[in-house]
């Protein structure tokens, strides 16, 4: 059941039905809470939709099962270097200090991998 409400999560995030894949993804980590796609998946959609402090909470936890992705590493740091240059074009958007921190908290992260 997990596999079908995945594809039909991963369809709907592709097809740009954000609310719909994310009710989805939020099923499935509600019978499985470590089920690492939908997690991951669940946490680019906070992303996207700039909701930082929900993304770096999912991004923890899908650390935490499978630490050697290389789409948590990649994917969501390229994401957060465009949002913080375009954050520096606007000085004064509320949205600068929760970036800010994410992307702080990203690059913990991806050091903490590279020193193991």
């Amino acid at each position: 059941m997990s596999d079908a409400l995945l594809q039909n999560a991963w369809r709907l995030h592709q097809e740009g039905k954000l609310l719909e894949a994310a009710n989805l993804y939020a099923d499935i980590l509600r019978a499985n809470p470590r089920n690492f796609d939908a997690l991951y998946q669940l946490a680019m959609i906070y992303l996207a939709s700039r909701k930082f402090a929900d993304a770096e909470r999912l991004f923890a936890v899908a650390v935490q099962i499978n630490s050697q992705s290389p789409d948590l590493f990649t994917i969501a740091d390229a994401r957060c270097r465009d949002w913080a240059g375009t954050m520096m074009r606007w000085p004064h958007s509320p949205m600068r200090c929760d970036e800010a921190r994410f992307s702080r908290k990203r690059a913990t992260i991806a050091e903490s991998r590279c020193s193991h």
